[in-house]
């Protein structure tokens, strides 16, 4: 039961996400854009935003970069399924941005916002990635140890509440950076959203503690999904 709430839910939210955007990412199948290049230009923005939060550039510019960094997350995925090139190598790469991309925020809000939750935050992404490191191991008893890495490579077994957490993740390291950037100071906004972040972790944590189970007692929760 569980099982098939969680599947259903995702294959939901890929579909409604994927249709409304649906018109901004035909032009891109049309053009014959690879997914994956979509990806490596969001990993060269994303270290284009270490560049400028290292040297300190104006909140203007590390918000539009940091937002169009966010976004390439959310295209390549879309874009990928859309032209059917969901690949194992597009998800790792989608993963590596990712991470890249939390790396860097965290690192670059971490010294400016003082604020309690980035330290909750961490704890409950670390928790997060064992328990999705346990999930491969829990699948490698059926499928192998290497089929079950390819498997997670290619987004099989991402829940949506994943999605919803990078998310906000990101709206509220770029919402503290353009309150910095027009107030001076924080307002409220991007500590609003860092909640909502933290909260969705324990979600996160209690859904993949629940499918760790599930794959225990047998039942498959795998979907052919791209991130």
């Amino acid at each position: 039961m569980l099982s098939s709430v969680l599947i259903g839910f995702n294959r939901l939210e890929t579909l409604q996400r994927d249709g409304f955007f649906m018109p901004l990412t035909l032009p891109l199948v049309r053009l014959g854009i690879h997914p994956n290049a979509i990806t490596l230009f969001g990993m060269a923005l994303v270290l284009l935003l270490a560049a400028g939060l290292y040297d300190k550039w104006p909140m203007s510019a590390l918000f539009s970069i940091g937002f169009f960094a966010a976004i390439s997350d959310m295209f390549d995925g879309m874009l990928a399924r859309a032209a059917h090139k969901v690949t194992a190598l597009g998800g790792a790469m989608d993963g590596a941005r990712d991470g890249m991309l939390f790396v860097v925020l965290l690192a670059g809000v971490f010294s400016l916002w003082d604020t309690a939750l980035l330290a909750y935050l961490l704890v409950g992404v670390l928790l997060i990635e064992c328990l999705k490191v346990c999930e491969i191991f829990v699948r490698a008893r059926r499928y192998g140890m290497r089929l079950a890495i390819v498997l997670r490579s290619r987004g099989q077994g991402k829940v949506s509440v994943d999605r919803v957490k990078f998310f906000l993740f990101c709206a509220a390291s770029l919402g503290f950076l353009f309150e910095m950037g027009i107030f001076g100071s924080p307002v409220g906004i991007g500590t609003f959203l860092l909640a909502a972040c933290v909260l969705t972790i324990a979600v996160s944590v209690v859904v993949h503690a629940a499918i760790i189970v599930l794959e225990l007692r047998g039942k498959s929760f795998m979907m052919n999904e791209h991130i």
